[in-house]
């Protein structure tokens, strides 16, 4: 196996892990009532999910190993692969705000004016600026089309034409910039209270880190003319790591392994590995209980 048919494996094996790891994590979360979540956890989730979907397009379309796939798909391909970082950084942006408000509103006891409002918005922009961005670039795809190849060093479709790349890493800069500041805004408001939310700060640092690790390579893969396979690897670890970090909480644990909820429930054993504590929950429907 040459080192490109390795390479190329690992970066299908890690997108598809985060695509059918984002889709179970979001059916579980939807469908048991043990694991509440937030409409913006589901949205953030959700758009990691379509997110992974763009990467194997061709994949899943048995057109992986052909130099010239069809013209219409590689233009699908490459126009939902620029929308996509647009996506994330914006659903991104809605769920570090959304903990901030959760620990604002938690530690204050009063709801800050105007937060429903904002994540009602919230939950439709990313949407939008993806649906605008895909359209942009199949506009363009479509009035040249000799912008659209596949480029022998990318595993993906990609357009010729510098704009729209431009576009979205200009884009994803600028909610960088929010995004950074709430991180820190949270952890400010956190850090006298490590000793009694260090689990939930810990998964606050993790989905900060993981997302403004996914704005940045956002920023450098659309400013970039070329990628290296080894750096297009790199770009496939994030989805995998949101997996990670989200299905790995352990009411999602715990609805998953359900032969051990029947077996406490009928031995009357109550294990403090199967209850809940009083630790904050940050980003669940709830932020007075947690698993």
């Amino acid at each position: 196996m040459s080192s490109y048919s390795g390479l190329f494996t690992a970066f299908i094996t890690l997108q598809l892990f985060g695509l059918f790891g984002c889709l179970i994590i979001f059916i579980t979360a939807l469908a048991v009532k043990s694991v509440p979540r937030q409409t913006i956890w589901f949205s953030f989730v959700l758009s990691w999910f379509l997110s992974t979907i763009s990467y194997v397009l061709l994949f899943i379309s048995g057109h992986a190993t052909n130099p010239e796939p069809p013209y219409a798909l590689c233009l699908t391909q490459a126009s939902l692969i620029y929308a996509s970082p647009v996506m994330t950084s914006a659903t991104t942006l809605a769920l570090v705000l959304q903990v901030y408000f959760n620990v604002k509103n938690q530690f204050s006891n009063v709801e800050i004016r105007g937060q429903r409002m904002t994540m009602r918005v919230l939950l439709g922009v990313p949407y939008l600026m993806y649906l605008a961005m895909f359209l942009g670039c199949l506009g363009a795809g479509l009035l040249i089309p000799g912008t659209v190849q596949k480029d022998p060093n990318r595993f993906y479709c990609n357009l010729v034409t510098r704009i729209p790349s431009r576009i979205s890493s200009i884009t994803v800069a600028t909610l960088m910039v929010p995004t950074t500041g709430l991180a820190v805004a949270t952890f400010w408001l956190l850090k006298g209270n490590w000793s009694s939310l260090k689990e939930s700060i810990t998964r606050v640092l993790a989905f900060s880190v993981i997302g403004l690790m996914a704005m940045a390579l956002g920023v450098v893969f659309a400013s970039i003319s070329g990628r290296e396979p080894e750096l297009n690897m790199i770009l496939a670890t994030v989805p995998a790591l949101v997996v990670i970090v989200f299905g790995t909480q352990k009411d999602l644990i715990d609805a998953w392994m359900f032969w051990r909820q029947k077996k406490h429930s009928s031995t009357g054993v109550d294990d403090a590995e199967c209850t809940s504590n009083s630790r904050t929950r940050l980003v669940l429907t709830s932020v007075q209980t947690a698993p």
